[in-house]
């Protein structure tokens, strides 16, 4: 008998429910970003991000190391025979690749980019006022260099391609839909979901169906992300998360913050996209779901060539990358949630 699979959201869903009622669960830290309160820590709160920034440089930093051993040790090509591929660091240099770029969609989700180019381009005109001294001159650099990066539209398509998920579908305006990377959310709940339920197995009696269930999604995802392998997505994750990095640090500044009635980097993102870009984001989410995506796939990167002895590597309930698949799981459901809120809610209006 055949049996319809059930879509992406239900999935999330069930996940989710299954996560949040085992009694086995660590239940992961609350979400450094969600206060939205006077009694907020903006320090802390963008440490966070900035360790994570941190750990997707070295990744970056691996990814071109490896690449370059990669290169010098291919043999000289004379035309007679095509070079050996090194497939195994290729790929672990791939899954690297992914796990910054993953962190860079999920803060493109949340306007991150756009909000601090329309506080720049509002400085610049003089809408903005205010003595900033030098950092002035960032935001007037930030600002006239836009040009010099991938624009808006651009960075939206290339992370449909990467990582379709329905929103990235719905907001690109450039990318063909058969480019979008259909497949991807539905695998990344397949790994997350087995991620967790192995660590769980783990603890109890080791089952190896659980393992093989973790190996495979493994796999699917590596084969799904093959498309990575060209060199080109190294350079655009570097690229991007420096611009991330400056912009963070403009929305650190409290002349910045205090402009738009703010006092924190994300109730400041969160009250331009309000205010200026009229759209209403879960700001929080995006950038917790961003983090555990990058552990995510950084561990895939990591044991890319273990994947047949995690039996003999369990992990445990309170392992970094268990309660990053926890997480992954609940701020997608929460994404979904509102997504759907919204939907509703337009649906309504235009019956008015």
């Amino acid at each position: 008998m055949l049996v319809a699979e059930k879509p992406p959201e239900a999935r999330i869903r069930q996940s989710s429910v299954a996560i949040m009622t085992d009694g086995h669960h660590v239940q992961p830290a609350p979400p450094t970003f969600a206060r939205n309160t006077a009694a907020s820590q903006p320090r802390s709160a963008t440490t966070a991000l900035e360790r994570s920034f941190a750990f997707g440089l070295a990744l970056i930093a691996s990814v071109e190391a490896i690449t370059a051993r990669s290169l010098a040790a291919l043999p000289e090509f004379d035309g007679s025979e095509l070079p050996v591929e090194e497939t195994a660091p290729i790929d672990a240099a791939m899954l690297q690749t992914a796990a910054v770029l993953y962190l860079a969609a999920e803060l493109e989700a949340a306007r991150l980019l756009p909000a601090v180019e329309t506080v720049a381009g509002l400085f610049a005109s003089g809408a903005l006022r205010g003595d900033l001294g030098d950092k002035g001159k960032v935001l007037l650099d930030f600002w006239q260099q836009r040009s010099q990066r991938f624009a808006r539209q651009e960075r939206e398509a290339f992370f449909a391609r990467m990582f379709g998920s329905m929103e990235r579908v719905r907001t690109s305006r450039l990318a063909v839909n058969d480019s979008f990377n259909h497949d991807f959310e539905p695998l990344m709940i397949d790994l997350t979901d087995a991620l967790y339920n192995f660590s769980v197995d783990a603890a109890q009696t080791g089952s190896i169906h659980t393992s093989v269930r973790l190996r495979l999604a493994a796999q699917r995802m590596i084969e799904n992300l093959a498309h990575l392998g060209d060199g080109v997505a190294s350079y655009i994750a570097s690229d991007i998360l420096q611009t991330i990095q400056q912009a963070v640090t403009i929305l650190k500044w409290q002349e910045v913050q205090a402009a738009v009635g703010a006092n924190s980097v994300w109730t400041a993102l969160r009250n331009i996209t309000r205010s200026y870009l009229q759209e209403e984001i879960a700001v929080s989410d995006h950038v917790e779901r961003g983090k555990a995506g990058m552990l995510i796939l950084a561990w895939l990167a990591a044991n890319i060539d273990k994947l047949d002895e995690l039996e003999r590597t369990p992990l445990e309930v309170n392992d970094p990358v268990v309660t990053a698949a926890s997480d992954w799981l609940q701020t997608s459901l929460r994404l979904q949630e509102q997504a759907e809120r919204q939907t509703s809610a337009s649906v309504s209006g235009e019956g008015r």
